[in-house]
């Protein structure tokens, strides 16, 4: 992925080009990921059953599909060689050069035990949804249950698990 990335988005080629990409990049992603989360909610359930049956299906997952890493390239690049004539018409010749690949590792499994999660946590009741957390200062009423769903209803950030609630 590395350098066929850096190719993509200009990365080495431009530096100030490559530079304004990654900042647009990294500051659209910084702010999808801080609006809305996905959340199991199950209208009624409290976060502890929540929490015991996410643990519960992750350990399921992990003994189904277990973490198998493989090691993997990327193609190498190839640089054909180059003729490079001054004003002058003297010409040179630059050799061209192989880049290797990038070598990196892959869990291939990781997919299937998302997907073995989500089939589990479907067949307790849960429903995976996205929901936008609360703005900063918005009162809401704390339940020890998911509460149910109205158009106000936002994820509360806090230091244990996030909470799904309704504005007070």
């Amino acid at each position: 992925m590395g350098r066929a990335w850096r190719q993509e988005w200009g990365i080495g080629t431009d530096p100030e080009d490559g530079m304004r990409r990654c900042i647009m990049l990294l500051g659209a992603l910084a702010l999808a990921g801080c609006t809305t989360s996905t959340v199991y909610y199950a209208e009624g359930l409290s976060v502890g059953e929540r929490e015991r049956d996410t643990a519960l299906c992750e350990a399921e997952a992990v003994q189904r599909y277990p973490v198998r890493t493989e090691i993997r390239r990327e193609p190498p690049t190839v640089v054909p060689p180059q003729r490079r004539c001054d004003a002058e018409g003297n010409c040179t010749f630059v050799a061209g050069y192989v880049l290797p690949g990038d070598v990196y590792t892959v869990d291939v499994n990781a997919e299937f035990r998302r997907n073995a999660v989500r089939g589990c946590m479907g067949g307790r009741g849960y429903d995976r949804m996205s929901l936008p957390y609360c703005e900063a200062g918005t009162a809401v009423i704390r339940s020890p249950v998911m509460a149910p769903l109205t158009s106000g209803t936002c994820i509360l950030r806090q230091s244990g698990p996030d909470l799904v609630v309704n504005p007070a």
